[in-house]
């Protein structure tokens, strides 16, 4: 989970890590940006249709509201 204090941060930072899991080929990398600004259910729709991300960006108040839904389950977050 990489917390961004802004969503321009949370989407610069999302393209540059997008841009490094070009090489990750085997699994191939799965990376997501959450902030608002956006309807929530855009966000939830796309936490359950596909496979969960391995990294998640996003601003602490898009976040927390996932987190709490459970679709972010944290006790599969690894430092």
């Amino acid at each position: 989970i990489v917390l961004c204090h802004t969503r321009e941060l949370a989407h610069q930072i999302f393209k540059d890590f997008r841009r490094f899991g070009r090489y990750y080929t085997k699994p191939e990398l799965r990376i997501s940006c959450f902030f608002g600004g956006l309807p929530t259910n855009h966000h939830r729709e796309e936490l359950n249709t596909k496979p969960k991300p391995h990294i998640v960006i996003g601003t602490p108040g898009r976040l927390a509201v996932l987190i709490r839904e459970n679709l972010i389950p944290l006790n599969k977050v690894e430092r």
